[in-house]
């Protein structure tokens, strides 16, 4: 049984992620189960918009891969305010 998990910037994505994308997923791909996880504290951020630097990200992603071991995991951000330092951001 295929678990997907997908780190995610906001709210918006959040959303999409628990709901279109999770239904296409699950029913269309054979996924057992699709969530999102919100990346840092974005609940209680007082700016909106942006993220953290990679470094941070990709830290959080491995605790949640390490607390799941038998998910994959994928991440849903905005270009937008999306720092240069993370990978690959500057060839796209």
């Amino acid at each position: 049984m295929r678990r997907l998990l997908v780190h995610v910037e906001g709210q918006t994505e959040e959303s999409f992620v628990d709901g279109p994308l999770r239904f296409h997923l699950v029913n269309g791909f054979g996924y057992a189960n699709v969530s999102a996880r919100l990346l840092g504290n974005a609940r209680q951020r007082l700016k909106r918009g942006g993220i953290k630097p990679w470094d941070s990200v990709r830290k959080e992603i491995a605790r949640h891969l390490q607390s799941d071991r038998g998910a994959l995991a994928t991440t849903m951000v905005d270009y937008y305010g999306l720092p240069s330092t993370w990978l690959g951001r500057l060839e796209s």
